[in-house]
């Protein structure tokens, strides 16, 4: 018996290794799949994958805040309203499971921000502020920004500008936009959504040569790799508005 008892407790530490190499597997699993969002399919993997991993490890931060993410993507790249505002809501909750192991996790208080801020686009800004969304996002992405206001290419900055020229009159604020946006674009130059909001911004206050020169940066520029489905979509629409606001560019 004391033979057998250095190769029991040996097996220990192998059992644990192996357990933890599993989990490295699916995480990084459910990463490929993230960044294959653009395609059909991918995000309804991620989450069964996720959700395999919680049924392993139920308090796993790491499948939490990738699967509230992935449910954010399916409502975010739908013109179905209701799917939408059903996606979205399932990964506010996710995001808050996360959220509770983790309150200053900032990729899960991205998440979340992210789906309280679809989830709004699905019932109508009047709504929304109504009941309380709006609110709850920008309480949602003020908590990233004081987290890490660099995180995800200064998401949190862009939402929090958008979000003040989004807002119906009276509540819209033009200059808080503008100093967000602003901020995101120092910070992070080759974010492309930033930089047209920023555009659209400016022309809302009048000034329109600020608002051309962030258009034609946008029309000109390749997103970066990691924000592609997020940022391919601006050059487009920065195309379209050069061509409405300025007759094309210079």
């Amino acid at each position: 018996m004391r033979e057998l008892l250095p190769v029991a407790f040996a097996l220990v530490p192998l059992a644990a290794v192996a357990a933890e190499m599993a989990v490295s597997s699916d995480v990084r699993r459910m990463d490929e799949l993230w960044a294959a969002r653009a395609t059909p399919g991918p995000m309804e993997e991620l989450i069964a994958l996720g959700e395999k991993r919680l049924r392993e490890e139920p308090v796993s931060y790491d499948a939490l805040w990738r699967i509230a993410r992935a449910w954010w993507w399916i409502g975010h790249s739908t013109e179905n309203l209701e799917v939408r505002k059903r996606s979205c809501s399932k990964a506010m909750e996710v995001a808050e499971r996360a959220i509770a192991l983790r309150p200053r996790g900032v990729e899960a208080q991205l998440a979340h921000g992210f789906a309280v801020g679809d989830y709004a686009t699905s019932i109508g800004a009047l709504r929304a502020v109504a009941d309380g969304v709006a609110s709850r996002f920008e309480r949602a992405m003020l908590a990233v920004y004081e987290i890490d206001r660099d995180h995800d290419h200064g998401s949190a900055m862009v939402a929090l500008g958008r979000y003040c020229w989004r807002l119906p009159w009276p509540l819209r604020d033009l200059e808080r936009s503008r100093r967000y946006l602003e901020e995101a674009r120092e910070r992070h130059p080759r974010n492309l959504t930033g930089r047209l909001y920023l555009a659209e911004t400016y022309r809302d206050l009048g000034d329109d040569e600020k608002a051309r020169a962030e258009l034609e940066y946008v029309a000109s520029r390749e997103p970066l790799p990691e924000r592609a489905p997020q940022d391919a979509p601006a050059r487009g629409e920065a195309t379209r508005r050069l061509a409405e606001w300025f007759a094309g560019p210079r």
